[in-house]
């Protein structure tokens, strides 16, 4: 997208919107063709997925929970290993 601004555009959820103000509010900066479009895309579906995110962990606490989240050393490689366990039965 040529974002001079990358710093704020990678914020999860509020990082597009952050970029439009930051590039409305500058009058030396502009919008490549169609990027001002991909940045109002790209911030409604993470704020539909975070939403949707949000009522499953928020419906989902009332349950017990099997989901295991692990962080070791990776003993034959340099490196970890990451782990985790859905909890559906």
């Amino acid at each position: 997208m040529g974002d001079q601004m990358f710093a704020t555009t990678v914020i999860p959820v509020i990082g597009p919107f952050l970029t439009i103000s930051r590039v409305e509010s500058d009058p030396t900066r502009q919008y490549l063709p169609g990027a001002k479009d991909m940045l109002i895309f790209s911030g409604v579906a993470q704020v539909g997925f975070f939403s949707y995110w949000m009522l499953y962990a928020i419906l989902d606490m009332s349950e017990p929970s099997n989901e295991s989240f692990q962080i070791a050393p990776n003993r034959e490689y340099p490196g970890l290993i990451v782990t985790y366990t859905f909890g559906y039965d």
